[in-house]
């Protein structure tokens, strides 16, 4: 008989609920329900949740999430403290200003020999 994680947690939290328990048996099952809970099934009523605060702080939590402190934030920041470098000895042209966590904005001369140089209007 073959049984999915799903079936197994309400099997598993049915006897728990139904059978009186020594509190460290109890807590043992607690945590093996929820960690399947969390980590294998999901647990669709914290899914629900965090859908329904998402949903009514949308602009917030993405204003959050694109500037938290991820490793592309430190690896953008070690960069624009190269470019910054490299600026100030003459080996390109670094646009911190311009530039962002996922984008860093810069030319060097030989690029503005080839491209025509972008002007401070024009939005990236």
């Amino acid at each position: 008989l073959s049984l999915s994680y799903s079936e197994l947690i309400d099997i598993v939290s049915a006897l728990k609920q139904n059978n009186e328990l020594a509190p460290d048996k109890e807590l043992l099952i607690a945590n093996y329900i929820d960690t399947v809970r969390r980590d294998i099934v999901g647990d669709d009523k914290l899914v629900k949740i965090c859908n329904e605060i998402y949903q009514k702080h949308r602009k917030a939590l993405d204003l959050i999430y694109e500037n938290r402190l991820d490793t592309a934030y430190y690896v953008s920041e070690i960069i624009k403290n190269w470019g910054a470098q490299k600026s100030k000895e003459g080996y390109l042209f670094f646009d911190n200003e311009h530039s962002g966590k996922r984008y860093l904005r810069f030319t060097t001369d030989t690029m503005n020999n080839i491209l025509h140089p972008l002007s401070d209007d024009i939005n990236l």
